[in-house]
């Protein structure tokens, strides 16, 4: 039987060396033609999917980390639209849930 890696939640810039399956969280900066930027305030990040995301959507992704000459690139497997969501009340809590906030 296989074993399925689980997702780790990642800041863009706090992404690892060894990391493979993230998921991330920011605004859809810029739309292309194969998918689009996610600004999650510390960096962007380039996502290659199919999709109906517009520009300011705020969305996590879920998806495997490939390293190419261009950088970091997302193949995103799933995408969760977190726009009706409070987004600094969401950044609190998972700061808060990471050890980030006292």
């Amino acid at each position: 039987m296989e074993t399925v890696q689980a997702y780790n939640e990642r800041n863009i810039s706090g992404i690892k060396e060894e990391d493979v399956n993230i998921s991330i969280t920011g605004t859809v900066v810029n739309r292309e033609e194969n998918g689009f930027v996610v600004d999650d305030g510390s960096q962007s990040l380039r996502v290659l999917m199919e999709n109906s995301v517009k520009d300011n959507d705020y969305v996590r992704i879920f998806g495997k980390l490939v390293r190419s000459n261009e950088g970091l690139v997302l193949y995103g497997d799933a995408l969760q639209d977190l726009s009706k969501i409070d987004k600094f009340l969401y950044q609190k809590v998972r700061k808060m849930l990471h050890g980030e906030l006292s």
